[in-house]
């Protein structure tokens, strides 16, 4: 980063694990001092730890789709795919979110609390 003489210059650390995934950012903080995040991982679970200890896991499937998220004070969400790997429900906090697709895999409907359902059309082409 670019900086002037006389300015006290800040730098950001990263480390990388032996097969290149992020363990640990250190950057700088407030008063002078750093704030360190770290990154675990155990299997297809992620969890980052930020600087005050809150904790985040991020689950996926094997195909890489995220399937959990444990947020700090227990907050959480899950999806859920059909087959072909179209998301087809979200449940966040006990709240679900549905979705529909056709044979093509365009969405169709969605079933949300919070906005209602929505309904989705599309020409012969798929716009």
């Amino acid at each position: 980063m670019p900086y002037f003489e006389d300015e006290q210059r800040y730098f950001v650390t990263t480390e990388y694990d032996a097969i290149g995934r992020l363990i640990s950012t250190t950057k700088p903080a407030d008063e002078g001092k750093t704030a360190t995040s770290s990154t675990s991982y155990n299997g297809l679970s992620t969890t980052i730890t930020n600087a005050l200890g809150h904790k985040k896991t991020t689950t996926k499937n094997i195909i890489g789709k995220v399937i959990r998220i444990d947020e700090p004070k227990g907050a959480w969400l899950t999806h859920h795919y059909d087959s072909i790997g179209n998301l087809i429900k979200t449940v966040v906090g006990g709240v679900t979110t549905t979705m529909e697709y056709d044979i093509r895999g365009n969405k169709t409907k969605m079933n949300d609390p919070d906005m209602g359902t929505w309904t989705y059309s599309y020409n012969a082409l798929g716009n």
